[in-house]
């Protein structure tokens, strides 16, 4: 009897978290989270080898790895801007900014050479930090009791720090740097294409 309660009661957690799988704004909010931080941890992950290039920066990896730094240095401070921001925007505009900028600087990156693509790239951790936080507070508004459900469901898309890494990681290998960064701004667009779903819904509200 009390492994049949067990097994029912499992089964009804699973049947719930499926059925959550189904509303669109939860997988929607996965899939940003997921693609989100792929994007952060690659450029992170590829900096120093990017800045190493002779049509970069052509720096050691020692120094590279300083610039790195400066990356996630900005991520800190962009966190703190988009909470402050918060006073004025609504959520969504701020991602709708943040993602476009993302998009902007990466292919500035791409299309650059020297220091100003070099630039581009690290002024991307400015507004790469608003994305986490807002895209969790967008998915789980109106969630009621189910939002401890779908924060776990949230917590478990970051795994696309990993994947999303390793995907733009092969691409580097076979057609280079500039083009894993291509993976990138896919991401980036996917996550200001759920701004722009957020903001009709709050228009049509």
């Amino acid at each position: 009897q009390p492994h049949k309660k067990t097994q029912t009661a499992d089964q009804t957690v699973i049947s719930s978290y499926l059925s959550l799988l189904k509303k669109r704004k939860v997988h929607l909010g996965m899939g940003a989270i997921f693609v989100y931080v792929g994007a952060e941890v690659t450029i992170g992950s590829l900096l120093i080898n990017y800045m190493r290039r002779e049509d970069v920066l052509g720096i050691a990896a020692s120094d590279a790895s300083s610039l790195v730094a400066i990356y996630w240095g900005l991520a800190m401070l962009g966190r703190f801007a988009g909470v402050a921001a918060l006073k004025w925007f609504s959520a969504e505009k701020i991602l709708i900014l943040a993602s476009s900028m993302a998009i902007f600087l990466v292919a500035s990156a791409i299309i650059l050479s020297g220091p100003l693509s070099a630039a581009a790239l690290i002024s991307v951790g400015f507004f790469n930090s608003a994305h986490f936080p807002l895209i969790f507070s967008t998915t789980l508004r109106d969630s009621d009791s189910s939002a401890p459900k779908i924060s776990a469901l949230l917590c478990m898309s970051i795994c696309g720090g990993a994947i999303i890494t390793l995907v733009a990681g092969s691409l580097a290998d076979i057609a280079g740097l500039k083009a894993a960064f291509l993976v990138c701004i896919i991401c980036y667009a996917y996550c200001l294409y759920f701004s722009y779903y957020h903001r009709n819904q709050q228009q049509q509200s």
